[in-house]
């Protein structure tokens, strides 16, 4: 078992991360969607979706640790998956890189991704995504940031600017009514220049 201290905006937070943890995250990541139709073997579980029937890290698309930890979900190469986005997926703290692009997965982006201290690749382009981004976002040392062709809505906040980890953000074809105008210092940044209008502080989540 591996314990994760650390600070999620307030209060203290323990994260407890052990194989039985990961393996209920899994199913349930498996469960909100159509995955086990796409694939031949893994995602999938049994027991009430609660015990996977192989080694997730066996899993098509997924890759880990030497200590058997989930680092990257990668089920882009699949496409036509349906289905939401678990709140599980915070569970998994050594997530790295998460890439879910050309897909059809609809509702929202889970707040819980914040919670992940090692994301640095989100990409959900491509999707059915409706809602805001999730400002809790800004809290993880995201490098790139690729929710293009979705239909999320609201602002894009200016925590993502925090600690300038930020080099790459692909936002454009949405319904966003303004970024953070101090992600125009982001090094590759594709949206319109004329929605760089939300002028909170840097160091602030909106």
């Amino acid at each position: 078992m591996i314990i994760i201290i650390g600070w999620y905006s307030n209060p203290f937070f323990i994260i407890y991360i052990s194989t039985e943890s990961q393996n209920l995250t899994m199913c349930d990541v498996a469960a909100a969607t159509s995955i086990s139709t796409r694939v031949t073997s893994g995602w999938s579980c049994s027991n009430n979706n609660s015990v996977p029937t192989s080694e997730v890290c066996s899993w098509m698309g997924v890759s880990c640790d030497t200590s058997s930890l989930v680092t990257s979900i990668d089920l882009s190469t699949l496409q036509g998956i349906t289905g939401t986005l678990s709140n599980s997926l915070h569970f998994l703290q050594s997530l790295v890189s998460l890439r879910l692009g050309s897909n059809s997965f609809s509702g929202s982006i889970p707040t819980g991704l914040g919670l992940l201290s090692e994301l640095r690749y989100l990409n959900v382009s491509y999707n059915q995504l409706t809602g805001p981004l999730p400002p809790e976002l800004g809290y993880a040392p995201l490098k790139e940031l690729v929710i293009n062709n979705n239909y999320l809505t609201g602002t894009v906040p200016s925590g993502l600017c925090r600690d300038s980890y930020l080099t790459y953000l692909s936002g454009d074809s949405n319904g966003f009514s303004c970024y953070a105008t101090c992600l125009s210092s982001v090094a590759t940044l594709t949206i319109s220049s004329s929605l760089l209008t939300c002028t909170a502080g840097k160091g602030n989540i909106l």
